[in-house]
């Protein structure tokens, strides 16, 4: 995992994905409401050793994240990703850099599973994570869990 992090590179028009240096950075770019739901439970960033954080650039300026935690024990790979820039002549970039991300980590990992796991209130991902081919497997009240059904 830890030479396909630090190799990372991907773009997609003006933007770039490359392995975060500093991962304190990402809380400021978001508005309080969205720093929660990007860094549950208190919108800060909790690191562990499974956890791998990517900027986001859009022309050189960070404005989000992906976050790859892996879970190799489960042969699963969890994603996660969060997008501080919501204009909306953006949005379709954003949607198609991610579409390009999952597609990369899941040829580095094929025998391995992909999911995300969202803040119920977190409206906004729901949607977008249907358009990304995930689909709601569990509910445990608080969380919901999505699976990459490709």
């Amino acid at each position: 995992m830890n030479e396909f992090i630090d190799g990372f590179f991907l773009t997609h028009n003006d933007f770039e994905v490359i392995k975060s240096k500093d991962i304190s950075n990402l809380p400021s770019i978001f508005n309080k409401t969205d720093r929660i739901l990007s860094f549950p439970p208190d919108g800060n960033i909790c690191r562990s050793d499974i956890e791998h954080y990517l900027d986001i650039h859009y022309k050189n300026q960070l404005i989000g994240f992906f976050k790859i935690i892996d879970l190799s024990f489960e042969n699963v790979i969890e994603l996660h990703g969060s997008f501080s820039k919501p204009q909306s002549f953006l949005v379709r970039s954003y949607f198609n850099l991610t579409e390009k991300f999952i597609l990369k980590v899941r040829s580095e990992w094929p025998d391995h599973g992909i999911k995300s796991v969202i803040h119920r209130d977190n409206s906004k991902v729901k949607s977008f994570l249907s358009f990304l081919n995930f689909v709601e497997t569990s509910d445990n009240g608080a969380y919901v869990e999505y699976r990459y059904t490709p």
